[in-house]
């Protein structure tokens, strides 16, 4: 019997491999969407933690609604662009996962 041991780094240097050579795109997608998805939850923690402070401080009404806006802004345009990228590159992402189910398949019916 064969001993065919392989890395987790060779694992995934196949799986970008072929998902690239198969749909450049959803790496970009997938990239894209990973970022926006890690900077939401700091915009949901800061934005709430600046207008308690302000409050406790200054209470500024200037302030205050400069801190909204913002909040306001880069929530909405980050979660529609979280939802934009999800919406693009999950069926993208289907079609890559079932051609690695079909390289599977290839290689169960080819067994010996």
């Amino acid at each position: 019997m064969e001993n065919n041991k392989r890395s987790v780094i060779n694992n995934i240097y196949f799986l970008v491999k072929n998902t690239y050579k198969w749909d450049k795109k959803v790496l970009l997608y997938f990239g894209l969407y990973t970022v926006v998805t890690a900077i939401l939850p700091f915009i949901n923690i800061f934005a709430p933690k600046f207008l308690i402070d302000e409050l406790m401080g200054a209470n500024r009404a200037k302030s205050l609604i400069t801190i909204l806006l913002s909040y306001f802004i880069l929530s909405a345009t980050l979660n529609y662009l979280n939802a934009f990228l999800e919406g693009a590159y999950s069926p993208r992402l289907m079609d890559v996962g079932f051609r690695f189910e079909n390289l599977l398949n290839e290689k169960c019916v080819y067994c010996y």
